[in-house]
């Protein structure tokens, strides 16, 4: 871990990790994380789910990005899609801290 990343980490509190669009670095807390399943990307709002985690920041145009897959991403295998009820959940978040995970329980 280099002096940065135990700054990033004091800063915020828990563990740190970048948002696969922008690559800036965050609290985990307060990414939404994306999982890989077989159909494709779903959101994980309780970061529980077991697989491959990928994190997105809750800018708009980040989430605007992903969402409209024009944009391939190098940790992402090509082709991956995200779920109906994912894609709904990401368009619907209005602002930063707009999501919450009380939204997203079905």
């Amino acid at each position: 871990m280099t002096k940065k990343q135990k700054k990033l980490r004091l800063e915020a509190g828990g563990p740190v990790r970048s948002c696969i669009v922008c690559r800036r670095p965050q609290a985990k807390k307060e990414l939404l994380r994306l999982t890989r399943t077989g159909s494709g990307l779903s959101l994980d709002h309780r970061f529980t789910a077991p697989g491959r985690g990928y994190y997105l920041c809750r800018r708009k145009a980040c989430r605007e990005i992903l969402l409209s897959g024009r944009r391939r991403f190098a940790r992402l295998p090509g082709g991956i899609q995200l779920d109906p009820e994912s894609r709904t959940a990401l368009a619907a978040v209005d602002s930063p801290s707009g999501i919450k995970v009380c939204d997203l329980k079905n």
